[in-house]
């Protein structure tokens, strides 16, 4: 008799956890054709949680204010309201054949590691300062001097030559500039400076005297032969001891 009522009582369990499933199944087919959402971050450069998570409750907080769940999703608004974000680049919203709303973040990327009162602050490409980050491309130019915004559009284009360059980007490691005597890129190689001058100029010919020179050093003199080199004036190198 209890061999009975155990069958019973495991058979009914059996059929109330089928029909809970069931249930739930069908309400969260029903909850993703109508308010699921997935928020998707491209191209991160390791961001702090806290500013996922800020950017995860505007989402959320867009779904909760609507009158409706079957009232159509306003996507021109969703990116609006993220992109009020500073450190959002870019924001895309759509609807996928489920009806899943689909949100991909973009953020500002780091350019350049700037060193500001003994700390390290990365800008992007605009000048504008990112939020702490860790796991970042250590290959990325250090910059240094009396910077400003004017003297940032240069070194914006400067930074963008050097890592277009083969030998440029492999070479440099940072860019020094003073109001007195202009642009100075500092190399991996023997620590030699390379004055640029008041005008930073770097054509296809300054990059092939910097080639020759460093051919010539590597095969012919020793490290110490020059602290710095000048390549102010055209066709030619002038070592400085």
């Amino acid at each position: 008799m209890n061999s009975v009522n155990l069958l019973f009582k495991l058979g009914f369990l059996i059929i109330v956890m089928l029909c809970f499933g069931l249930i739930w199944q069908i309400t969260k087919e029903d909850y993703r054709f109508y308010n699921a959402f997935e928020v998707n971050y491209v191209g991160e450069i390791n961001f702090s949680k806290s500013l996922k998570k800020d950017l995860n409750t505007v989402v959320v907080n867009f779904f909760d204010s609507r009158d409706t769940v079957s009232k159509d999703i306003n996507t021109a608004m969703l990116e609006e309201l993220i992109l009020q974000n500073q450190y959002v680049k870019k924001a895309e919203v759509y609807l996928d054949l489920e009806g899943v709303t689909n949100v991909f973040i973009y953020f500002n990327q780091p350019f350049i590691r700037l060193i500001k009162n003994n700390n390290i602050h990365y800008l992007d490409s605009d000048g504008f300062e990112l939020p702490p980050l860790f796991g970042v491309d250590k290959k990325l130019l250090i910059v240094d001097g009396d910077i400003d915004k004017v003297f940032f559009n240069v070194i914006s284009d400067l930074a963008y030559t050097i890592y277009n360059s083969e030998l440029l980007n492999s070479l440099i490691g940072g860019i020094y500039y003073d109001q007195h005597h202009g642009y100075t890129l500092s190399t991996k190689m023997c620590d030699l400076s390379i004055n640029l001058g008041l005008e930073p100029n770097i054509g296809e010919d300054k990059i092939d005297m910097i080639k020759k020179f460093y051919d010539f050093l590597a095969s012919n003199l020793n490290c110490d032969y020059c602290k710095s080199i000048n390549i102010t004036y055209s066709n030619q190198v002038i070592c400085v001891k």
